[in-house]
């Protein structure tokens, strides 16, 4: 399990006075051993076998097809709470997708952020456009 995925995300949720979703210890916990399963499986039936021993109801939402989104229970959660508090930030809010990783040496960091959705609006505004460097200097930030 990523253990520490949860806890950083609502730690920088609670720095930035903000709020974090993540997936409850037994939704991750089943989806572990899913995972596991399916790697048990893999030597009989092929590399088909992960894929098919993970619940597909409960998918990873960044592997999630557009027109997936709209019966996804966690697009919902999140688009329902950005809804909510769009007026409040004049529609400016900052999305960071925190996703865990195994420790390293295997993979040299503990956590991702994902600010993927930054950067392609910051690439899509003209370069001369002071919103523009504005957002490339944030996104230097990080």
């Amino acid at each position: 399990l990523e253990e520490m995925t949860s806890w950083l995300a609502l730690e920088l949720a609670r720095e930035l006075r903000g709020a974090a979703l993540c997936w409850s210890r037994e939704a991750q916990w089943r989806s572990e051993m899913r995972f596991a399963l399916g790697q048990r499986r893999k030597p009989a039936e092929g590399a088909v076998a992960v894929g098919a021993a993970l619940d597909p109801a409960n998918r990873d939402p960044n592997y999630l097809l557009p027109q997936e989104l709209p019966g996804n229970a966690w697009f919902q959660k999140l688009r329902t709470w950005a809804e909510a508090r769009s007026s409040e930030h004049q529609g400016r809010m900052l999305h960071i997708d925190v996703h865990g990783c195994q420790d390293p040496p295997r993979h040299p960091a503990f956590a991702m952020l994902g600010l993927g959705a930054m950067r392609q609006h910051a690439e899509g505004l003209p370069e001369r456009c002071p919103e523009h460097v504005q957002m490339v200097g944030r996104l230097g930030c990080f």
